[in-house]
């Protein structure tokens, strides 16, 4: 692995401590695709939900202002079985980080309709991406796309890096989210047994009134 300098250690011990703070699914995923950038030179930074066998994608990205194009899910989604590197999770069950380019030339990729349906259109022939899980029904992974140039070997040695512990962050993020979505439950539970009370004590004190006026 290419060793970090000084103020790229730094960078990486900053990124992996503020990962750990406690936050919510969405709130990782906004986190993420904004810090990964200060380490790692990309043109967009998203997070994926996708399945080659449901062809099916989701994402977020950063920059929120990058041009994009109608229907970008959906045509990503049609057309996701054709992803070099996400059928090479889902086959092997590797989490390593990858580039497209460790599977296929670049010339190759540029044949796909993958390529000339998606990412063609938002010029961006580059990209390699870290799996952060992979189960029957979806693959979750970290995706960086580049315009002009391919991803050097350092820049894939720090994804490498981050990725166990993108991988911890997501399970914490997720114990996080249901923990919150129980206590609203129980709060609106509470909030709706109070209301009923209110309101039987109302019905119960209107004839009382009466009786006493």
């Amino acid at each position: 692995m290419p060793k970090l300098n000084h103020h790229g250690t730094q960078l990486v011990l900053k990124f992996l401590r503020d990962l750990y703070v406690f936050r919510s699914w969405e709130d990782l995923t906004t986190h993420v695709i904004h810090s990964i950038p200060t380490l790692i030179s990309t043109d967009i930074c998203s997070c994926n939900d996708m399945s080659s066998r449901r062809r099916y994608a989701t994402y977020r990205g950063w920059p929120d202002n990058h041009p994009t194009i109608p229907d970008a899910a959906a045509i990503l989604g049609r057309f996701v079985h054709q992803h070099p590197l996400l059928t090479y999770m889902e086959r092997t069950k590797d989490l390593t980080s990858h580039k497209i380019t460790d599977f296929v030339s670049q010339r190759q990729f540029r044949t796909t309709a993958l390529y000339n349906e998606y990412y063609r259109p938002l010029q961006l022939p580059y990209n390699m991406g870290a799996c952060i899980a992979v189960t029957k029904d979806s693959t979750l992974a970290i995706g960086l796309n580049r315009i002009k140039r391919d991803f050097s070997d350092q820049d894939l040695a720090i994804l490498d890096l981050l990725r166990p512990h993108l991988t911890q962050a997501y399970d914490n993020a997720r114990i996080v989210t249901t923990i919150q979505e129980q206590l609203a439950a129980m709060r609106l539970t509470m909030e709706e047994g109070q209301d009923a009370l209110l309101y039987i004590c109302a019905r119960w004190a209107s004839p009382l009134g009466d009786f006493f006026g």
